[in-house]
C-alpha cells in the first residue's frame, strides 16, 4: 500500500496514519448535523468500541473517499469503515456503480432523505408533545396534526425542485455542481424546464442518436413518483432541511409550543424507527 497516498487521505480526514492504531474503525458522515447527532445517539457505543466519527464537509469529498482504493485496501487489512450518506438518487447511483462489493458493504444510506428528516418524524414529535408538555390531545390526533402540517408545508415549488434534482442525479453523466445549480434555478414549468435541459445537455455532451424520449420518460417517472408520495411518508422523502424550520414554526403557532432539538435527540434513542433503521445497523456493522 502506498504510504504517501495513505498520508494524503488521512490528512484530508484530519487524522494521522498512526490513528489506525488508536481506533477500531471510523464512521464518515456528510456534515456537522450528522456528526453531532450520531455522536449523541451512539456515545457509549463509540467509546466502548474505540470508534471515531469524522465529518467530511462537502458531499463531493465524501464521495471521493467512498470511491478511493485505499479504503478498500484498509478494509481488506481488517480496519473497519462505515460511510453514511443521504438517501437520494445521486448517492444511490454511486452505490450502484462502485466496482468493489466489499466497499459497498461499508456504505450505509440513511433511512430518510437526510439526517434532518429524523427530527420531523411525526411519531417522535408526538412522543415529545405527550411526554414533555402533557398536551391534552389523543396521540392519533396529534400525529395527524403533524402529518397534515408537513403536507401543507411541502409546496409545489419544493416538489418541482426535488423532481429536477432527482432527475439530474439519475442521469449517467457527471454534472459540475455549478451547471446543476444553474439548471435547478431555472424558473419555469416542468415542460419548459425539460426543454432547457435538452438544450444544455446537447451543448455539453455529444451523443450519437440522442433520444429525448428516453430522458423524457425518466423525467416523467421521477415526477410521477414525487407527486404521488403518500402524505404518511412525506416526512421521510422530502428535504428535512427545508421542512423542519417551517414545521416547528407552524406547530409553535397552532399548539403554542417550542420544540428543542436536544429533547427530540433524547427521544430518538428509544424511537423504534431510529433504532431499527439506523442505530442497530451501525452497531451491527462493527460488531457482527
Amino acid at each position: 500500500m502506498d504510504s504517501e497516498n495513505i498520508t494524503d487521505v488521512f490528512s484530508d480526514l484530519g487524522l494521522a496514519p498512526s490513528d489506525l492504531l488508536m481506533y477500531n474503525g471510523l464512521i464518515l458522515v456528510e456534515g456537522k448535523r450528522d456528526f453531532k447527532l450520531l455522536n449523541n445517539l451512539l456515545a457509549e457505543f463509540l467509546i466502548s468500541n474505540h470508534l471515531e466519527i469524522i465529518s467530511i464537509e462537502g458531499k463531493n469529498k465524501l464521495h471521493f473517499f467512498a470511491d478511493h482504493k485505499i479504503l478498500s485496501k484498509l478494509i481488506k487489512l481488517g480496519f473497519k469503515f462505515l460511510i453514511i450518506l443521504d438517501r437520494d438518487e445521486g448517492n444511490q447511483k454511486i452505490l450502484d456503480t462502485l466496482p468493489d462489493d466489499a466497499l459497498k458493504d461499508n456504505i450505509l444510506l440513511l433511512p430518510v432523505r437526510e439526517i434532518e428528516n429524523l427530527y420531523i418524524n411525526p411519531e417522535l414529535i408526538t412522543s415529545f408533545l405527550i411526554e414533555y408538555l402533557s398536551i391534552d390531545h389523543a396521540e392519533s390526533k396529534l400525529k395527524g396534526i403533524i402529518i397534515e402540517s408537513i403536507d401543507q408545508i411541502i409546496s409545489m415549488s419544493l416538489i418541482d425542485r426535488v423532481i429536477r434534482k432527482s432527475f439530474l442525479d439519475k442521469i449517467p453523466f457527471q454534472f459540475h455542481y455549478r451547471d446543476k445549480d444553474e439548471l435547478m434555478n431555472i424558473e419555469c414549468d416542468n415542460d419548459e424546464w425539460l426543454d432547457n435541459f435538452y438544450s444544455y445537455f446537447q451543448s455539453k455532451f455529444w451523443i450519437k442518436n440522442f433520444k429525448t424520449e428516453n430522458y423524457g420518460k425518466l423525467f416523467e417517472e421521477t415526477k410521477n413518483f414525487y407527486q404521488s408520495v403518500d402524505k404518511q411518508k412525506k416526512w421521510k422523502i422530502f428535504p428535512g432541511k427545508n421542512i423542519r424550520p417551517l414545521l416547528f414554526e407552524k406547530l409553535k403557532e397552532t399548539l403554542k409550543i417550542s420544540i428543542p432539538l436536544e429533547k427530540l435527540e433524547e427521544l430518538m434513542k428509544e424511537n423504534q424507527f431510529v433504532k431499527e433503521e439506523l442505530l442497530e445497523k451501525i452497531i451491527n456493522h462493527f460488531t457482527i
